[in-house]
């Protein structure tokens, strides 16, 4: 029996169905597909990853991008019934929110962001200055790694202890401490919100049932 050229070994099968698209910030996305397809060579495999690891990238900028939408359009429950019920973590909700803002803000282009999603939230968090370093150096690009781009924050806290002394580094890990504890009473103020709209729900389920 005569083998289809699509049967033959290596060849990637046509879907049944059109993959799933998922709009997200009026933005339409391909989800990937679940599908493992024979491949001939390693050739073929890096090839197949990279096409599924520039997905994962839209995909994330995508995420952010909507994550920034929600963030304006329901301020006021945002984090309680959003971010609180979200597969991942405030922290990754936040470094992808970050680099979606960043990138509507024309701060790093969408095609020199780098794919992982954690290391283009280091990325766009540079200083301007630093960040024209970053790109002259090659590093504003969608393979860099984040290892690399935690180097480069290394070096350039390392040139500024080497030019200002030891005041300098005690300032910046002044300045760390100070966001870290702005961004732990906004937690707070968060939390004693949904703590005062439980106890609201509480107390009317009680006079509900008397």
């Amino acid at each position: 029996m005569a083998i289809d050229a699509k049967e033959r070994w290596g060849a990637r099968k046509a879907p049944a169905k059109r993959a799933s698209i998922l709009t997200i910030a009026h933005e339409d996305v391909e989800t990937p597909r679940s599908e493992i397809f024979k491949l001939s060579s390693e050739a073929d495999v890096v090839q197949e990853i990279g096409k599924l690891w520039d997905t994962a990238q839209r995909t994330f900028l995508s995420i952010g991008r909507l994550l920034a939408h929600a963030e304006r359009q329901f301020r006021g429950s945002f984090e309680r019934d959003i971010v609180a019920k979200l597969p991942f973590n405030r922290s990754v909700a936040h470094m992808l929110r970050t680099v979606a803002e960043k990138v509507e803000q024309g701060y790093v282009p969408e095609a020199e962001l780098p794919r992982s999603y954690a290391a283009a939230f280091r990325l766009v968090t540079l200083e301007p200055d630093a960040l024209e370093q970053a790109r002259q150096r090659g590093l504003v690009a969608p393979g860099t790694p984040r290892s690399a781009i935690e180097r480069f924050r290394q070096e350039l806290r390392t040139q500024r202890l080497a030019a200002h002394g030891e005041d300098a580094l005690l300032a910046a890990k002044r300045e760390e401490l100070q966001g870290k504890i702005e961004r732990a009473r906004k937690e707070m103020a968060r939390w004693s919100a949904e703590l005062a709209e439980l106890e609201r729900q509480i107390i009317d389920a009680k006079a509900e049932e008397a």
